[in-house]
């Protein structure tokens, strides 16, 4: 819901105070350098500084010719010495600041004193343009100040709905393009990046329950069926007892992966550093490479397995979890190779030790290459019939970087599949502290 524009509001009273304050400040400048002699005033102050000069012992006739003007003109008009002393006065008693003119009083060519006109009720008219120009101004800069106000608020006011929309359930919200201050721009970009990643963990996090519960289906259902005959009396042969053990092997395996890829994952989101938390302990790297090929060749009797290993290096590892990711890794060859020889390489070069799981199935498409990794993707069903629940190479990859590793995976149709899995060599410092 937009609220009313109280930030363009602000922003237009602000810039209008900012106008008031500089025209407040204008006037007080104008008026402290307004001309102190008006022209209209020269002529009555020339006039009396005439007549004062021809009788300058005897006043009264000054007095009498200023007291008319006074009158006629509303004029204020005072006569000082040169000593400063006030020798006639007629008029009003003006302040300093009104209009004047000024005028020496000469006797036998020197200056004996100063006659001084004031008015109030003189005409204007260099004032009255500077206010007309200054509304004028005003008026400018109100609009451009509403406008520009409006500008800012406008994205501002976009993000915060959107914010509020995402906030009560709604993914899809967005805040779209902006045609504002970069700035502004930015954080509307930022906005919807971070709304669209919200929104794909989401919707991971539904596909996980709808993924899990069609996966746990089947091998409960199987289950449940030897286990309601075994209750309405039948004898279970060595057969159905090894299908159900299969089948709870199915389930231990299918939550362990889904624990396994949450710890790692609330452990990426946390403060400090993922290694420092796992369990960890220096280990031969051939002697994991061995562990898994006796597991695989038990599990995949079928399947021709060739070894190459050249090691002697050791790794500071949690070695359940690695030995986890190189299960994933022989599984998903023995699933997507088509029955095909599958190749498990193990390499040492400088400080970094390398297990290569090599297949010879139908590959993958460019698209697919890389999305493979991410929790829950699956690529073209059509291609295989392997089921699961697109986390194992993600957990691959996850357990990779919290050893401070990568996994990288390279494939093209036709070419098979090969995925490199690569940790540090421990050092000798690690190897101490770790025994």
């Amino acid at each position: 819901m937009i609220r009313p524009p109280r930030l363009s509001i602000a922003l237009g009273v602000l810039s209008l105070l900012q106008f008031v304050g500089v025209f407040v400040g204008a006037a007080l400048v104008y008026r402290a350098h307004m001309p102190a002699q008006h022209p209209f005033l020269q002529v009555p102050a020339a006039m009396l500084s005439v007549a004062t000069e021809d009788s300058w012992n005897d006043l009264s006739k000054t007095q009498r010719i200023a007291d008319r003007l006074a009158t006629r003109l509303d004029l204020g008009i005072e006569l000082y010495d040169a000593a400063g002393v006030r020798r006639l006065m007629a008029g009003k008693n003006l302040p300093q600041m009104e209009w004047m003119a000024e005028a020496p009083v000469m006797v036998d060519g020197r200056k004996v004193g100063r006659l001084i006109v004031r008015s109030s009720v003189l005409p204007h008219p260099p004032v009255a343009a500077w206010l007309a120009a200054a509304v004028t101004a005003a008026m400018v800069l109100t609009m451009s100040s509403w406008v520009l106000s409006r500008s800012i608020a406008r994205p501002l006011l976009q993000i915060s709905d959107a914010a509020h929309r995402l906030g009560e359930g709604d993914l899809s919200a967005r805040v779209g393009p902006q045609r504002c201050a970069p700035e502004l721009r930015r954080l509307s970009e930022s906005f919807d990046a971070m709304a669209g990643r919200l929104q794909k963990l989401v919707t991971a996090h539904s596909e996980l329950l709808a993924n899990v519960s069609h996966e746990l289906r089947t091998p409960l259902a199987r289950a449940r069926v030897a286990l309601d005959l075994a209750n309405e009396g039948a004898i279970l042969d060595r057969e159905a007892i090894t299908e159900i053990t299969s089948d709870l092997a199915e389930l231990e395996h299918l939550i362990a992966e889904v624990l396994t890829t949450a710890r790692l994952s609330l452990a990426q989101g946390q403060a400090g550093d993922v290694l420092a938390r796992l369990p960890k302990a220096p280990v031969d790297a051939g002697t994991i490479v061995d562990a898994a090929a006796e597991r695989f060749r038990k599990s995949h009797p079928h399947i021709d397995l060739q070894v190459h290993s050249v090691s002697g290096a050791t790794v500071v590892v949690a070695e359940t979890l690695v030995r986890r990711a190189l299960d994933n890794l022989l599984d998903n060859a023995a699933g997507h190779g088509g029955g095909a020889a599958v190749t498990l390489t193990l390499r040492t070069q400088a400080d970094m030790v390398t297990f290569e799981v090599r297949d010879l199935g139908p590959g993958l498409r460019p698209e697919d290459a890389e999305r493979v990794f991410e929790p829950f993707y699956r690529a073209d069903p059509s291609r295989s019939k392997v089921g699961g629940l697109g986390l194992g190479l993600t957990l691959v990859r996850r357990v990779a970087e919290a050893h401070g590793g990568t996994a990288t995976l390279q494939s093209g149709v036709g070419q098979g599949t090969t995925v490199c899995v690569t940790l540090p060599v421990a050092s000798p410092h690690d190897s101490k502290e770790q025994a």
